[in-house]
């Protein structure tokens, strides 16, 4: 047996000391050819440490290893950010569930160990801090052995907030697309009918009635229009549109965004009041993405409002100030923490419960606005309400220009010379209505009941005007707009458009190519006759 293997015993029983190898202590630099070697491999192994901590540090996923009692053992720097919690948090016997104030995670990993199976992505809710409001991971549990034969459990926590909350965003927008696809139909078929009850409605006032069936009259007409406007809105509000600049009215906006949300402003006990200068000019920019800026600032000030007081006050004002245009929505809520404040505009951001915002909002109507040319901000101190102004460059106006307080009264004068008129519409009480006004007034009417019978006519240039549905069933628009063209090179000159669906884009565009004009149902008989006269007008009698 070789000197280097421990003691041995002597013949006589008793122990036998091993001499130890022969080296001189004493001898200068006996040992120094080991101890550089020595340091290097120290050193290397601090290095290796020291690396090894910072990666895990340095991981975006927040780790934690705990043993079987659930104490926790070791934290990386992203878990004691994340949670608030002391590097010291290990020797301090602490378990998990204390930690993260939820023992139900305990029984996760508990019933991990049991299985002897990691668990994988496992969606996993908590609040980060107690001022916090929850925020989601994905939840990763490995248990492995470390040297000293003891075993360990390493939890990963990877943060899916903003993730699914996008996820989410996404989600919504297909919801409003899929509204919108199916308003475009409830529109169209709501509308028709609403047509023919404001028609005859209108027609039954126009004759010698007693005061007490006027008034039921004017009740149903009433009613007939605020149905119409509840569509149109829906319709405006639950569609996408690309983004365009062209002239619009801010007020007239902001006066549908507030009967948008009427019925829901009465219910909360919201006072809405709005005050504007009638000389505000048009701005600028796109009429759909203003709207969701007016709508979201409105639905942020009702929510405030009843959740603290259950009700209040929101005062709205539009005018002009150095050469801007400014809409100021003040509020008696709740008013805005100072801490708030400066994030208020920030992706995310949300002072909402869980589920009951995105925070998405306000940083959209923030980038829109900019998008504009404009500007929005805030102001508000706890317990005096907000305020919120959004500022829109205005564009110079010659003197005499149309500004946003044009005159909007309906012509009142309806003699027009007689007319030859073709309606083409495939719903009866629609086109018995147009034709029993028409010929009221002195015109001569032809009707046909879809565009399949006006495929067959090759005689439509005697007609000096055709009124045409936009959608009916068998042939579309399209090919109907351009028989009637190749029937006769100026008849499609002498065409209106009744629709139930003007905020449908794809109608829109098909009726703006053509360059006919459109009337919306319902509408009043001062509208028919109005546009009926405007085109007599464009094309008088050869």
């Amino acid at each position: 047996m070789n000197d280097f293997e421990g003691n041995r015993t002597s013949r006589s029983g008793a122990p036998e000391q091993i001499a130890a190898p022969d080296v001189d202590n004493d001898r200068p630099g006996a040992n120094n050819k080991f101890m550089p070697e020595m340091v290097k491999q120290v050193e290397a192994l601090s290095e290796a440490n020291m690396l090894s901590r910072a990666i895990i540090d340095h991981l975006s996923h927040a780790l934690v290893v705990v043993d079987r009692s659930m104490r926790v053992i070791h934290t990386n720097l992203r878990f004691r950010s994340l949670f608030s919690v002391n590097e010291d948090v290990a020797q301090m016997g602490i378990t998990i569930g204390k930690v993260m104030d939820d023992e139900s995670l305990t029984g996760i990993i508990q019933h991990c160990v049991k299985s002897g199976e990691p668990l994988r992505e496992m969606e996993y809710t908590c609040s980060a801090r107690a001022d916090e409001e929850a925020r989601q991971f994905l939840l990763d549990i490995s248990l492995f052995v470390i040297p000293s034969n003891k075993e360990r459990i390493l939890l990963s926590f990877d943060e899916i907030t903003e993730w699914k909350q996008r996820q989410n965003q996404v989600t919504e927008a297909s919801r409003l697309v899929s509204i919108g696809e199916m308003a475009a139909g409830i529109a169209h078929e709501i509308n028709n009918p609403l047509a023919a009850v404001m028609g005859f409605a209108q027609l039954a006032m126009r004759r010698n009635v007693d005061d007490s069936i006027r008034r039921d009259l004017d009740k149903i007409l009433a009613e007939s229009k605020r149905a119409s406007k509840i569509i149109a809105n829906l319709q405006s509000f639950a569609r996408r549109y690309k983004p365009r600049q062209e002239p619009v009215n801010v007020i007239e906006i902001l006066q549908k965004v507030l009967e948008f949300r009427s019925y829901e402003s009465q219910v909360s006990n919201i006072a809405v009041a709005m005050k504007f200068d009638p000389r505000t000019p048009l701005v600028m920019g796109d009429e759909h993405q203003l709207d969701q800026v007016f709508l979201n600032i409105v639905i942020n000030a009702e929510h405030m409002m009843f959740i603290t007081n259950g009700g209040g006050n929101l005062n709205i004002e539009i005018g002009l100030h150095d050469d801007k245009v400014f809409i100021s929505f003040e509020d008696d809520g709740p008013g805005i923490e100072p801490d708030v404040l400066p994030k208020i505009f920030d992706p995310f951001f949300t002072t909402k419960e869980v589920g009951k915002g995105t925070g998405l909002g306000l940083s959209i109507c923030y980038g829109i606005v900019h998008e504009h040319g404009g500007i929005i901000r805030v102001s508000g101190t706890p317990g005096n309400g907000a305020t919120f102004v959004v500022e829109l460059p205005a564009p110079e106006v010659e003197p005499g220009e149309e500004s946003a307080a044009k005159d909007n009264t309906p012509e009142t004068d309806n003699a027009c010379r007689p007319l030859n008129v073709l309606i083409v519409d495939d719903e009866p009480l629609v086109v018995e209505f147009l034709s029993r006004v028409l010929t009221e007034f002195g015109h001569t009417v032809a009707m046909a009941e879809n565009g399949n019978s006006v495929m067959e006519m090759t005689d439509l240039d005697k007609y000096d005007l055709i009124m045409l549905d936009v959608r009916m069933p068998g042939v579309g628009s399209e090919t109907l707009f351009d028989h009637i063209r190749g029937v006769s090179n100026d008849i499609s000159n002498r065409i209106l458009y009744i629709t139930g669906d003007a905020t449908n884009p794809d109608t829109r565009a098909f009726i703006a190519a053509t360059g006919s004009p459109v009337l919306t149902k319902p509408f009043t008989i001062e509208d028919l006759l109005t546009a009926v006269r405007r085109i007599a007008g464009k094309n008088p009698p050869s």
